[in-house]
């Protein structure tokens, strides 16, 4: 313990060199992966770390954080998220971290709600921690419905594409959302579509998608996926 307690005191030192502090930080991430006692703040410091030297010096560390519990490490990663001049690295870094057990289930649906209007947010990486907060409970229709159609509407395929994405987190999948989405403009999109049918629709409902689409798919590659979803579909047993 007076190690790791040293090492703690060397990474809040702003005076010491920064490689000594990434030295500390990573005694500190060692000792979180081996479930050793570690010296009261030790999360928050490790944290702290990271957000200043981000993107290039944080140690693997947040994976690790994600699974301890922290109010002050899920305050601090929340806010570093809403700030638009955080930089893209450090917010999936962030990202990462709220998808861990230990945070996912403090974000409530206002939380949630809030990072969807902020712009800066990736609705990609946001849509991996919406999924994260849904694995451990289960998130209103409504508002799932509510981010699935606003990102939709966007010009942009990668954000429709975290549309598809969130739409697959619903419990009653709706088909006239499905067939939109496997006509889109954009092949990804499709293609993305065409995945999460397999995943996760009905199979009655997948496979009705997936035959209207073939007899208008005109993307070869899109095509094969299209014959692959059905080969699979049609194996698996059930309605």
């Amino acid at each position: 313990m007076n190690l790791l307690k040293h090492a703690l005191e060397v990474l809040l030192d702003t005076e010491s060199p920064r490689g000594l502090r990434d030295v500390a930080c990573s005694a500190l991430v060692a000792a979180l992966e081996e479930g050793v006692a570690t010296p009261p703040g030790t999360p928050m410091a490790i944290w702290g770390w990271i957000r200043e030297a981000a993107p290039k010096r944080w140690c693997g560390a947040e994976f690790r954080l994600g699974e301890v519990p922290d109010a002050a490490v899920f305050a601090s990663a929340l806010d570093a998220l809403r700030d638009p001049a955080s930089g893209s690295e450090l917010r999936r870094i962030t990202i990462d971290l709220l998808s861990g057990r230990a945070h996912a289930p403090n974000l409530d649906d206002d939380m949630l709600c809030d990072l969807v209007d902020r712009q800066h947010v990736d609705p990609t990486d946001l849509a991996g921690l919406i999924r994260c907060v849904g694995s451990g409970r289960n998130l209103p229709g409504e508002l799932l419905r509510a981010i699935r159609d606003r990102w939709f509407e966007s010009p942009l395929a990668g954000t429709r594409e975290a549309a598809v994405d969130v739409a697959a987190l619903m419990s009653q999948p709706e088909r006239a959302f499905w067939a939109t989405a496997a006509a889109d403009s954009s092949e990804d999109v499709r293609l993305a579509v065409i995945y999460q049918l397999v995943r996760r629709a009905e199979k009655r409902l997948a496979l009705e998608i997936v035959r209207a689409r073939l007899d208008q798919e005109q993307v070869v590659d899109v095509t094969g996926e299209l014959h692959r979803a059905m080969a699979t579909l049609l194996r698996r047993s059930g309605p």
